[in-house]
């Protein structure tokens, strides 16, 4: 389903940074895990960037869903709704 099997990083980056925040929430920093955040925003920025590019998924719902997590993990939209005026 996905256009690139490199794409697989990505869904490994996105899926990674919120569950290395959630643990460090619960159970405080541990600095191991914060620079792993740290190097995940980076890579969490580059994925956001090119996904507005080039899709990563094949099904139009699933890159909806990825622009809908990248806007929450990111604190921008990703994507705009085309209004008709």
């Amino acid at each position: 389903m996905l256009r690139n099997p490199r794409d697989w990083q990505a869904v490994l980056y996105l899926t990674a940074q919120p569950l290395l925040i959630i643990y460090q929430w619960h159970w405080g920093i541990f600095w191991p895990a914060y620079m792993a955040v740290l190097f995940l925003s980076i890579g969490v920025s580059s994925i956001h960037h090119n996904h507005a590019h080039l899709k990563m998924w094949r099904s139009r719902w699933l890159n909806r869903v990825t622009d809908l997590w990248l806007t929450l993990l990111q604190g921008h939209p990703t994507f705009r709704i085309p209004c008709d005026t």
